[in-house]
């Protein structure tokens, strides 16, 4: 199916398409443009979940992921959202670079891309080792008991044998590795998709260029229906940030010489 363009937010499709794109930046804010909104309806399991990945170094910009969340104000509906880092530090501009990079990503996984719903583990302690892991369950609520994995590396219901919790009471804490991939529990084959204008609005980038990498990613994927969801009328760039000035901090008016 070719790309379909809508005017609206892609929140309003939560009830007919199966992920929604959310923009978010590295450092674990979501205070303005979509991301706020997304943390309005989703509320704070799913924030809070975003927020400690960024704290532990797993959010990285070009780098998309899949997770998913409870709605606030209807419990029982299940959304999958991907997070789609366009930024670093969430007052600097978003990148083409970053925008390009996440879309090859998107493109080359959303025929199995890995569900992010475990928590990362605490900080290790100097010897390098965790006492404790909490992960997200599948209601996405936090809990501190981790999947019971049995001997041939399956989930299982049966009771834990005291070697898996003394295996489950030092693992091994690596600093330096952020693979996000290892907090996935289950994966999803994408059908359908909406897009936001990644990088257009708070992002200050042009629509113009941001639409002809779209198009270049995800014009010819024929087994996904891809959704792009626009701020106004389909040839307008979105409003991008301006910086006010503030007169009061001169000191004093200045007048033309005449």
């Amino acid at each position: 199916m070719p790309i379909e363009e809508r005017v609206g937010s892609v929140l309003d499709a939560i009830d007919t398409v199966q992920v929604l794109v959310n923009t978010v930046n590295t450092k674990g804010v979501m205070g303005k443009g979509l991301a706020a909104e997304f943390k309005k309806r989703f509320g704070n399991a799913m924030f809070e979940h975003y927020k400690s990945l960024c704290e532990h170094g797993y959010v990285k910009p070009g780098r998309p992921y899949l997770t998913k969340a409870l709605l606030k104000d209807r419990p029982d509906k299940e959304v999958y959202i991907l997070h789609f880092p366009t930024k670093d530090h969430w007052k600097h501009r978003s990148r083409i670079a970053w925008i390009e990079e996440g879309l090859a990503y998107f493109r080359d996984h959303y025929h199995d891309m890995p569900i992010i719903t475990k928590s990362p583990p605490p900080h290790g302690k100097p010897n390098g080792t965790i006492t404790q892991t909490s992960f997200l369950d599948n209601s996405g609520h936090a809990s501190d008991e981790p999947p019971r994995i049995g001997d041939d590396g399956t989930e299982h219901d049966g009771p834990k044998s005291r070697e898996q919790e003394n295996r489950h009471q030092s693992v091994p804490c690596h600093d330096g590795d952020k693979d996000i991939d290892s907090l996935a529990q289950g994966r999803l084959r994408i059908e359908s998709i909406a897009f936001p204008q990644l990088g257009c609005r708070n992002g200050g980038l042009s629509w113009t260029e941001v639409r002809q990498l779209m198009y270049r990613y995800l014009g010819d994927l024929n087994d996904i229906d891809v959704y792009i969801y626009l701020y106004d009328r389909p040839d307008a760039d979105p409003p991008r940030r301006t910086r006010k000035s503030n007169p009061s901090k001169s000191g004093r008016s200045r007048t033309p010489n005449r």
